[in-house]
């Protein structure tokens, strides 16, 4: 881990440090090769019944000195500062700036290469930090909420980014959904009240559902059920339950939430029955707004008759007079 250290970017020191990154990453892949995702730390096969980093069957030495050197953040804020130039009106020509300037004969063609493997290899060992709760103790939340905004901003206000990024599960606008779920799945022994405070000032919760909606197509399955845990985990927190409405933002994005169902759950639920019940809350929530939403239209529908019988009668009374 001492190759991470905060460089300017795209600078020689900083492309050398994305190209160690690649060994990190083939290390960590054989360390966590017999890890399967639960929700539940504890219940990850390879582990001990305790289930912590530093006690489980199966080491994950890289993700342990990232904690232990204090380097989490850093990787963290060196991946939102690389996000935000990636998708700043610039970035290409930073790149080609970068290659004329370097003494280390980097090409442009090889800079871009090198940014891919940078965010796609930073990215991975972030998921794999935040699915632990000692990663999740120590994290700079307020810096990965801005992360998360910045990247799902960006997928909101372009009908088609994902169709126009090779490689979409390796970026950003796919690992941002793995970090909102680990982070949402430990929200109870953590700062509950100031996280849901973040999410929401950040409107996480909406635009989460807006990117879904509009790019579920594009999206992994896996990627999908990420997003939905977030979503199933945020609503399952009594803050949720008291401000729905300051969470979702509008009816519109509550319909749009509850279509998750036949555009792609109903399918995820086949080919996986157990991911159905880890999202029970998610699906409580849909019938409680089902519900109130036909009980609206019945209500509405008897204010329209009640007003047009009024209307029958004062037109009688008008030809009576």
């Amino acid at each position: 881990m001492r190759c991470l250290a905060n460089f300017d970017l795209f600078t020689d020191e900083w492309f050398d440090m994305a190209s160690h990154l690649d060994q990190i990453i083939r290390i960590t892949s054989l360390e966590t090769g017999q890890l399967t995702y639960t929700p539940d730390v504890a219940d990850q096969q390879g582990r001990k019944d305790c289930g912590t980093l530093w006690d489980q069957e199966c080491d994950e030495v890289a993700i342990r000195i990232l904690l232990e050197e204090g380097k989490l953040n850093l990787a963290l804020r060196l991946l939102t500062q690389f996000k935000k130039a990636q998708l700043g009106p610039k970035f290409h020509d930073l790149l080609k700036e970068s290659a004329l300037k370097s003494d280390s004969g980097v090409t442009y063609a090889c800079a871009v290469e090198k940014c891919a493997d940078f965010e796609a290899n930073l990215g991975i060992l972030l998921k794999l930090a935040l699915s632990h709760v000692e990663s999740l103790q120590i994290l700079d939340v307020s810096l990965l909420i801005t992360l998360c905004l910045t990247v799902l901003t960006h997928l909101s206000e372009n009908v088609d980014a994902p169709l126009m990024i090779p490689d979409l599960h390796k970026t950003q606008e796919s690992l941002v959904f793995a970090y909102l779920s680990g982070l949402s799945a430990n929200i109870e022994e953590m700062d509950e009240q100031r996280i849901m405070d973040d999410i929401l000032e950040a409107k996480l919760v909406q635009l989460a559902i807006e990117v879904i909606h509009k790019h579920h197509a594009s999206f992994s399955a896996e990627v999908l059920k990420h997003a939905v845990r977030f979503l199933s985990n945020v609503m399952n927190t009594e803050i949720f339950s008291t401000e729905a409405d300051g969470f979702v933002g509008s009816q519109s994005t509550k319909e749009n939430c509850a279509g998750f169902g036949a555009l792609f759950l109903e399918k995820l639920f086949k080919d996986d029955a157990k991911f159905k019940r880890e999202i029970r809350p998610f699906s409580d929530t849909m019938r409680r707004w089902s519900r109130k939403a036909s009980m609206n239209v019945l209500r509405q529908a008897q204010l329209t008759r009640l007003g047009s019988q009024d209307g029958c009668e004062n037109e009688n009374k008008s030809n009576l007079g």
